[in-house]
């Protein structure tokens, strides 16, 4: 089938291009997912402070303005990990299906 995963839509048939994804690979894409907002944290850390000292230096308000909106940047990926964390959360009986898509509600605040 050339790479492409299949999944059981009756017992016994199989539908060809459908992928089942496991748990492994689940585990993988919040690897990629915490990877990711790291790099974002970081390179958005650097960049307000960057601002920062430019705005103490040229005394410039409008660079000020920029900095503290880096730095709310900054509060955004800790939301990011605030859902990540949630969103690890096992199914209970208000939420058969799990917390999964925690990690959405976070960044909307």
């Amino acid at each position: 089938m050339g790479g492409q995963g299949c999944a059981l839509d009756a017992p016994g048939s199989l539908r060809p291009g459908l992928i089942v994804l496991s748990k492994k690979s689940e585990m993988s894409n919040q690897a990629a997912s915490v990877k990711s907002i790291t790099f974002a944290l970081l390179a958005n850390f650097g960049i307000a402070v960057t601002k920062t000292i430019a705005a103490i230096i040229t005394g410039s308000g409008a660079m000020l303005a920029e900095s503290i909106h880096s730095f709310a940047d900054c509060s955004n990926q800790g939301l990011l990990f605030f859902g990540l964390h949630a969103s690890k959360k096992k199914p209970d009986k208000d939420h058969p299906l799990g917390y999964g898509k925690e990690i959405i509600s976070g960044p909307l605040l």
